[in-house]
């Protein structure tokens, strides 16, 4: 799995940008309000799913991300450490704000290689445990 810059947690209401997240969570994505259906909103948020068999992870965010806080990835990247078997890849783009990859910078360029190794390797990975496991 790849996160760019995600919001991890849907129920929290404190800190910044949080009553912004919600309310746009309430109007337009889950179109119920987190006070009277709050197990809707922990069941949708990936810090909730974490778990010892997740798959590999490349958590990327950007420092100066003002649209949601790096502190968000790095909660998110610690609770799978702790959990998880598989390998947790983080990265934190420097100087990067929100959506740094859609703007063809030479991070989004870079960022995307990244994502393509990262990838290729799990995939590989994997094909290697599924073939040893079928003992070939």
């Amino acid at each position: 799995a790849v996160p760019v810059y995600g919001r991890y947690d849907w129920f929290s209401t404190t800190g910044p940008g949080r009553a912004e997240f919600i309310g746009i969570l309430e109007r337009l994505i889950v179109k119920s309000p987190l006070a009277t259906n709050d197990q809707v909103y922990r069941d949708a948020s990936p810090i909730t799913r974490v778990h010892p068999d997740a798959p590999p992870f490349f958590v990327l965010h950007g420092t100066n991300d003002s649209l949601i806080p790096v502190v968000e990835g790095r909660d998110f990247v610690a609770a799978l450490r702790k959990v998880s078997k598989s390998p947790v890849v983080y990265a934190e783009i420097p100087h990067a704000q929100h959506a740094f990859d859609f703007f063809g910078s030479p991070r989004g360029h870079y960022t995307a290689d990244a994502v393509a190794e990262f990838l290729n390797w799990a995939r590989a990975r994997a094909q290697n445990t599924a073939a040893a496991a079928s003992g070939y």
